[in-house]
């Protein structure tokens, strides 16, 4: 049974392993979730060694790292002294939906450009 749970636990490290473009940033406002205005640089890339580099809603780039929780539905990122978890709730092929505290994000798989 622990071996199951841990290979699912890689297998959405595996899916998780990416760049991801934050389409939507909504706030739960009590009993409403509140849209939030994104901006259009802000994005998530999640490295398999587990280097973390997010651009924030401000435009910043920061640097850390990410660790998947042994419940297997979360991850934490570690950067500027701080973490934050936050919570898978789910991914279905280009898209990710993951929920920090009161913010939700949808963010969708970047492909990279052939030049």
């Amino acid at each position: 049974m622990i071996f199951l749970v841990s290979c699912s636990g890689d297998n959405l490290k595996k899916k998780i392993v990416s760049t991801w473009k934050v389409e939507i940033m909504q706030r739960n406002m009590g009993n409403t979730m509140k849209n939030m205005v994104v901006n259009q640089e802000m994005e998530f890339d999640f490295n398999e060694d587990g280097v973390a580099k997010i651009t924030t809603h401000s435009g910043e780039k920061i640097k850390g790292k990410w660790v998947m929780l042994p419940e297997g539905n979360a991850f934490n990122i570690i950067a500027n002294n701080e973490v934050k978890k936050f919570v898978i709730d789910s991914i279905k092929g280009q898209l990710l939906f993951i929920t920090s505290g009161d913010v939700r994000f949808k963010l969708k798989k970047k492909t990279k450009s052939v030049d």
